[in-house]
């Protein structure tokens, strides 16, 4: 059963009641590597269905922290994953723990892309993974890439209040 703030399995109707692309898995056993993630993630069918994986790393305890972000290109998708992965059993390393999976906050590729561009860590292997395709996209380039379309959105907002306060100047100037 699928809890307030979208945990769990699916509703058992087999809709989805998300429309959400970007999902967090929890109960990760600590062992697993964002390269470990990934190929279970992959052999369990859905290469090349996501864009963006994130599996935070903690330096003191040299383990994940036990969740991890992935951001998928459809929400069907998403759902599919969310079927597969709630109540999933590790494979790689033994573990009692059995998968959850939630809604992520933080929704879709720019917006994570974004929202770890600042994110410090000390080697490639710890950084957040963004793909094309099956393709790996380097880490400086898809922060610089981020920066720059949040940049140009920015610039486009800022745009349109120029026009909408010189339209609403006119209308006000037409009504005296």
């Amino acid at each position: 059963m699928q809890t307030q703030n979208g945990c769990g399995p699916p509703n058992g109707a087999g809709f989805f009641q998300s429309f959400a692309t970007t999902l967090m898995l929890r109960n990760i056993p600590n062992k697993y590597t964002q390269l470990t993630l990934q190929q279970e993630i992959d052999d369990n069918g859905f290469q090349s269905t996501y864009d963006f994986l994130y599996l935070p790393f903690q330096q003191e305890s040299k383990s994940n922290a036990g969740y991890a972000f992935i951001n998928f290109r459809s929400p069907v998708t998403a759902h599919r994953f969310r079927a597969a992965f709630s109540t999933y059993s590790f494979r790689r390393f033994k573990s009692k723990k059995t998968g959850n999976v939630c809604d992520a906050q933080i929704q879709g590729l720019q917006a994570n892309r974004l929202h770890f561009a600042k994110r410090k860590t000390r080697n490639d292997r710890n950084r957040p993974i963004v793909l094309e395709g099956t393709d790996r996209i380097h880490y400086q380039d898809v922060f610089v890439c981020a920066e720059a379309e949040a940049a140009a959105t920015k610039k486009e907002l800022d745009v349109r209040h120029v026009q909408r306060f010189s339209e609403e100047e006119e209308e006000e100037g037409g009504q005296s």
